[in-house]
């Protein structure tokens, strides 16, 4: 029997349809709970999507609640890699109202109307940024877009199993519960929770995720403090990932008249 033209066509367009679905699948982490991906090979993939964020620039508004009181600032940020960056917080009229710089550990936050400059490590967890009264640990999350990996890393890892195609990933630190929710095919971040006991203590979203030079970047970060009664909104209006940033760009010169001060003087008051 003679084969038709259209049949032949449809024969060849429908192979290749079937192929490319196949090398898609074959890609793709398993959604099958029973045959998961290691969770080592999630964690590294996350730490992989972070290291190739360089040279970033965005400028973001934030919103807080604290104890129902509302405050609103913007915030410039700009980091060459997540263990180096800067964050300038503008109160109105573009007034700096504080200046956040971060390399490794080390914390340095200038407020300008007091000419002060407080000294501290990250390790200073409760310490507020000016204008926010925002934990520094919870601006540095909202600001970066990223969370801190490295307690997952060293685990012990209590729980770990696919749900509505995301990863979990459970660790017990200091008494509390953490908890990562993780799109495996995007290697990002969707939520993390901490709680104590039943109780939900913290929640940290990372939603509008978008693709910039092939990095995931979300554009808008959103954390809630059942403990302290405070929640932050950051929304990003403008982003640039690998834009030739330089370490200058990082760079403040304080006055010879700055007044120094410790980091852990502007703790939070409980």
């Amino acid at each position: 029997m003679p084969i038709r033209c259209h049949d032949f066509v449809r024969s060849i367009v429908g192979s290749i349809f079937i192929s490319i679905f196949l090398s898609l699948s074959a890609c793709r982490p398993p959604s099958d709970p029973a045959n998961p991906l290691p969770v080592s090979t999630i964690l590294k993939n996350l730490e992989d999507a972070t290291r190739r964020i360089k040279d970033f620039k965005g400028g973001a508004d934030i919103v807080a609640y604290i104890n129902d009181r509302r405050g609103r600032v913007g915030a410039r940020i700009q980091y060459l890699a997540p263990d180096r960056y800067r964050i300038d917080i503008q109160g109105g009229f573009m007034q700096i109202m504080a200046v956040l710089l971060i390399e490794d550990q080390n914390v340095l936050l200038y407020t300008p109307r007091e000419n002060t400059l407080f000294e501290g490590t990250l390790h200073d967890h409760e310490v507020v940024v000016p204008g926010l009264r925002i934990s520094l640990v919870d601006m540095r999350t909202a600001a970066l877009g990223l969370i801190d990996l490295q307690p997952y890393v060293e685990g012990p890892i209590t729980e770990y199993r696919y749900e509505n195609g995301q990863v979990l990933i459970s660790i017990r630190q200091a008494g509390r519960t953490r908890t990562i929710w993780v799109d495996p095919r995007k290697s990002v971040v969707i939520k993390e929770e901490e709680r104590q006991g039943d109780e939900i203590s913290v929640t940290r979203t990372f939603e509008q995720y978008n693709k910039r030079k092939g990095i995931w970047r979300p554009g808008r970060i959103k954390i809630r403090s059942d403990v302290r009664e405070e929640s932050m909104d950051l929304v990003y209006y403008t982003q640039s990932v690998n834009g030739g940033l330089t370490r200058a760009d990082l760079t403040v010169r304080f006055p010879d008249s700055v007044i120094r001060r410790p980091l852990r003087e502007i703790m939070i008051s409980r």
